[in-house]
């Protein structure tokens, strides 16, 4: 007679076969790069150059993690893909465990296949961030609460401890628990010392968490990775909830501190203490702009329930939307593999029938509902991302298991649970204009990016023509980028940068919606305006919604203004930007332009209002430089100077400010100082030139003048100094 496998040998298998796996798709699919921000941040800690507030914006165990790895001298990026491969692996086992305890050995087999070969899952496996080792502690706490018992509950509390070291966001989960606790027990006392169990080991990231802020400056108690900036991200006027949406200037700003890392945050620090006059503390700064985003919601309060309608969508649909441009390049090339997966629309809606087939058992697996309610809810009030959901994908599956068990009980079962996934499956499955606008936007920057690199080896290399070719073919594929790409030194002839753009973009595909706007945008860029007017009157009609979210406007009739504006057909700009407004309320390059068009101070305060100065002033001094008000401009602009003066870009608009309106030595020196130490990108050829063109013309003997006009010729075309 045959023995029976002992019990663990089956997990065990899962286990080892779950590691085999992802290690194989890592070498089969090797992502382009890895991202680095964790690695760049735990340098820059052990070399004492990470300010102590900006720790809070890190995940706390996953930067210690990081910073012990390179105390040690190892690759962070070969410990960290072993380390993610085996926690991955250890939650597949984890998750096959849930499962079987709930349904059945089949169907736990099934839910971890569909577990590792998830594109989500997958991708974070091998990026550098925290995700797969949240989704392992969230599975260990509920699968360990679920069971009843004194050691169950404890390792439950340090399932959840590990969860709040890595995502503080989950601590409301932990004033729920002792509540269930106590429903689960029914009579007796007994809930206390569960409670108490599961609630020891959470003193010490509590304990930590208050500890950080009070080191970190001005004594912020709970500083926890900067709730109010990501809030206003995910609710000001430019947000659409499938990703996040800064400031116009926030990402900008970014880009003039390179080496550092996710340094958004802190210019979000910069921009409140500026705007403040004083060194307010994060939490202050945090406050700052949640207001923003609360002001915003309380005057739009129909927008907010559209857009938490919208949320919960995003959450629950097959698209994949990622912040990070690795994990988008890694996921593209698994979509372009033979490799296999489960569609998650289909996961998703079957999680939803199982969220009401499991309902008669909510006090037994409360901990999974309150988990997965928990990410929505977070989703909701910000935003969402493929990164964000990776964490909850086993619990979709855990409750599409559950039904799927439902629905195998009997014929009738089956039928009643097709006929309500079906349809489902069907709506989570069909895009909506911002996920296609979205996907084609990553889509481009990818390509651009790409292309500037190119631009940029072929310059060393001393190939300027090809440098050219390169850098304009980039600004045709994110023609709104005019003011990042160009490189200096580089001659694109009489007609200019976007001209050699357009020459070239007539071979990129332009038959979808966002292609065309792309292609109206470069032909404005270019002065084509009659080329970009029908394209955009097509839109319009056409309705599509946009998502251009920092980069620019997501309205067509905005770009009608522009056109407008530019023939002196003020009247008609002025609608054309109400219609804009009336479609994206609070846009505010729409409200900009209508401040500077009509001096209307209701515009001007809605823009601050939604917004903080720099950015306010920023887009109002642009929309004053278009119109040929030089004296509004220099006054807006000399507010962005003065607020950051580091601004390399702000200050290149004073200058061409200060230079429209006739003030060519204050023009120059601010343009010189702002170039000097950093040359490139080159931006505002015409009105640059015209500062030097002005300059030499009223001081033709000057010998500064004329050598100032040959080094600023020289980064607008190709030549030696």
């Amino acid at each position: 007679m045959r023995r029976p496998l002992p019990a663990a040998t089956l997990p065990a298998l899962i286990a080892l076969a779950a590691a085999l796996f992802l290690t194989l798709v890592n070498f089969a699919f090797p992502p382009d790069g890895p991202l680095l921000k964790y690695p760049m941040a735990a340098a820059q800690y052990l070399r004492g150059e990470l300010p102590s507030e900006r720790i809070a914006d890190f995940s706390p165990l996953y930067l210690a993690l990081h910073v012990a790895v390179q105390k040690v001298g190892a690759d962070p990026l070969v410990i960290f893909t072993v380390l993610q491969i085996a926690v991955a692996a250890a939650a597949a086992l984890l998750l096959f465990l849930a499962v079987r305890d709930c349904t059945s050995t089949a169907l736990a087999l099934a839910g971890t296949a569909a577990f590792l070969l998830n594109p989500s899952v997958i991708v974070y496996t091998r990026m550098l961030e925290p995700e797969i080792l949240l989704l392992f502690f969230l599975l260990g706490f509920a699968g360990s609460a679920v069971r009843d018992g004194a050691r169950s509950c404890l390792t439950a509390g340090v399932f959840f401890a590990l969860c709040l070291f890595t995502r503080p966001t989950f601590f409301p989960l932990a004033l729920l628990l002792p509540i269930w606790f106590r429903i689960r027990a029914g009579s007796g006392n007994r809930w206390r010392a569960q409670a108490a169990l599961f609630l020891l080991p959470l003193a010490i990231p509590a304990a930590f968490i208050v500890a950080r802020g009070l080191w970190a400056p001005g004594k912020t108690p709970l500083l926890v990775m900067n709730p109010g900036d990501v809030f206003f991200e995910g609710n000001n006027p430019l947000a659409n909830g499938l990703g996040l949406a800064y400031p116009p200037l926030v990402d900008d700003i970014a880009r003039d501190v390179p080496g550092q890392s996710d340094y958004q945050h802190a210019v979000y620090r910069l921009i409140a203490r500026s705007v403040a006059g004083h060194d307010l503390t994060v939490g202050e700064v945090n406050r700052s702009w949640s207001g923003k985003a609360l002001a915003f919601m309380r005057d739009e309060p129909g927008l907010v329930i559209q857009r938490l309608a919208a949320k919960t969508r995003f959450f629950l649909h097959e698209y994949r939307r990622h912040d990070v441009m690795p994990a988008y390049l890694f996921d593209r090339r698994l979509r372009e593999s033979l490799l296999p997966y489960v569609p998650f629309a289909i996961v998703s809606a079957l999680a939803l029938a199982g969220l009401a087939v499991l309902a008669s058992s909510w006090k037994k697996y409360l901990p999974y509902y309150l988990v997965w309610a928990t990410q929505l809810g977070i989703s909701a009030l910000v935003y969402v991302t493929d990164r964000q959901r990776v964490a909850v994908v086993p619990f979709f599956i855990f409750f599409a298991a559950a039904a799927a068990a439902w629905a195998l009980r009997s014929r009738r079962n089956l039928v009643l649970l097709l006929a309500a996934v079906a349809p489902m499956t069907m709506a989570l499955w069909m895009r909506n204009d911002v996920m296609t606008e979205d996907e084609h936007l990553w889509t481009v920057y990818a390509a651009s990016a790409r292309l500037q690199g190119e631009a940029s080896r072929l310059k060393e290399q001393g190939d300027t023509a090809g440098a050219a070719h390169a850098a304009a073919e980039a600004l045709a594929y994110t023609p709104w980028m005019s003011d990042w790409i160009r490189p200096s030194g580089l001659n694109f002839g009489r007609d200019g940068f976007a001209a050699s753009a357009l020459a070239l973009a007539a071979a990129l595909p332009a038959a979808d919606f966002s292609s065309r706007l792309d292609r109206a945008i470069l032909f404005i860029e270019a002065g084509k305006l009659d080329e970009a007017e029908p394209l955009l009157r097509r839109l319009v009609v056409e309705g599509h919604r946009f998502a251009r979210v920092f980069d620019g406007s997501s309205r067509p009739e905005f770009y009608l203004a522009v056109i407008a504006a530019s023939r002196g057909d003020r009247p008609g700009a002025v609608k054309r930007l109400e219609q804009a407004l009336e479609k994206s309320p609070g846009d505010p390059f729409a409200l900009s332009w209508l401040t500077a068009l009509t001096g209307s101070q209701e515009h001007r305060r809605l823009l601050y209002r939604y917004f903080d100065d720099l950015d306010a002033a920023f887009l109002l001094g642009q929309a004053s430089l278009k119109l040929g008000d030089a004296e509004a401009a220099v006054k807006a602009f000399s507010a962005v100077a003065r607020l950051v003066p580091e601004y390399r870009r702000g200050r290149i608009y004073l200058a061409a400010a200060l230079g429209a309106g006739g003030h060519f030595e204050q023009a120059a020196e601010m343009y010189l100082d702002a170039v000097r130490d950093r040359p490139e990108p080159a931006l505002l050829e015409p009105e640059v030139l015209a500062i030097f063109a002005g300059l030499t013309a009223k001081h033709p003997d000057s010998t500064d003048a004329l050598s100032w006009q040959k080094f600023v010729l020289c980064q607008y075309q190709t030549c030696t100094q």
